[in-house]
């Protein structure tokens, strides 16, 4: 889901299921709730992450991480709590996105957050 249909990315992705371009603030009507759901936030910038995160944060899905540094995650995460977002809904976020291993470049990010959201998935699938 992007809402630039003219990114690169939308394009060459020949990966995703599907491919949709939408308003960022009607995310949260594109994105099924329930334990089969991951959603990995990493818009074009700050505020459209801080609008999608709005939404989605309070939804039941297996997992929600946002990309960002750490002094983002807490800006983004002080202005929402201001807006009614639950401390606990945003608690369940992963962000800063990814297992720590020091990655530096996208290839090594994207093998973080890869990695972070199989342990999540692993773990829900012992505790069932």
């Amino acid at each position: 889901l992007d809402n630039r249909r003219e990114v690169p990315t939308m394009g060459e992705n020949r990966y995703a299921h599907e491919l949709l371009t939408v308003d960022y603030g009607e995310i949260a009507a594109h994105v099924a709730q329930g334990q089969g759901s991951f959603v990995a936030v990493m818009t074009h910038g700050h505020a459209s992450d801080e609008l999608v995160l709005e939404q989605l944060a309070p939804l039941s899905l297996a997992y929600l991480g946002m990309l960002g540094s750490a002094a983002k995650v807490a800006s983004i995460y002080d202005r929402l709590a201001s807006r009614g977002i639950s401390r606990a809904d945003l608690e369940r976020v992963h962000a800063p996105i990814g297992m720590p291993i020091g990655s530096k470049t996208p290839p090594e990010i994207a093998i973080s957050i890869a990695a972070e959201i199989v342990k999540v998935n692993n773990a829900r699938l012992t505790e069932a």
